[in-house]
């Protein structure tokens, strides 16, 4: 399975970077997992790694806020697109994606060959926000990606391990600071919104990895 970071907050060198985050997951199918901040930034940088819109087969969306659904519009190029997204998410959101095949994940749910969709997951604070996560079933444990981990990545993780053992963490942790849920993961890739990728790196120095728009990882 292989994982490629098409948005963060920084990119290599021949790509752009904006406060936004967006991956493409590849295994039997392509699956997009959010869709960045904006079109132009997604169009760029999808064009520079290879990625056409009809290659992608599914598009799921982690939340609804802005810098995860901003690129919307590249990705809606593909008629065909399958779209993930939760119930909770806006009606204005729901309306973009009028004419397309939309699924509202209630659950547990694998979209494709050992990638599955968390289901809903709420934050713990007053705002409720709900957001689901991708969780990757490979030969050697579970790679959870995630948006924002607004719900807190502890309660991602905990989710994660009805799949199995997690073997690595990617994506936007946001203010994640329960450490100790991280220690026996072999992979931590803090990305986009993550307030404490210094002391990640400080307190898992041979665990992890700097996130970037190009990279590239194989499970």
């Amino acid at each position: 399975m292989k994982i490629t970071i098409v948005v963060d907050n920084e990119a290599e060198n021949n790509l752009k970077k904006e406060w936004g985050f967006a991956c493409l997951v590849e295994n039997n199918e392509k699956v997009l997992f959010d869709t960045g901040a904006s079109k132009e930034v997604l169009a760029y940088n999808a064009e520079k790694l290879g990625v056409k819109p009809e290659s992608i087969s599914k598009l799921v969306i982690s939340h609804d806020h802005w810098d995860h659904t901003g690129g919307l519009g590249w990705a809606l190029q593909n008629r065909k697109l399958k779209v993930y997204i939760l119930e909770a998410f806006s009606p204005q959101l729901k309306q973009k994606l009028s004419g397309f095949e939309v699924i509202e994940v209630r659950e547990l749910t694998e979209i494709s060959k050992g990638i599955y969709s968390s289901g809903p997951i709420e934050s713990a604070d007053k705002y409720k926000l709900y957001e689901q996560a991708l969780l990757l079933k490979t030969a050697n444990g579970i790679v959870v990606v995630t948006g924002c981990a607004h719900p807190g990545l502890e309660r991602i993780i905990e989710k994660a391990k009805q799949l199995g053992k997690v073997r690595a963490v990617i994506g936007g942790f946001h203010g994640f600071d329960k450490l100790e849920a991280l220690c026996g993961i072999e992979l931590i890739v803090p990305c986009h919104c993550t307030v404490r990728k210094k002391e990640l790196a400080k307190a898992f120095p041979d665990k992890t990895l700097i996130c970037k728009a190009g990279l590239t990882l194989e499970f």
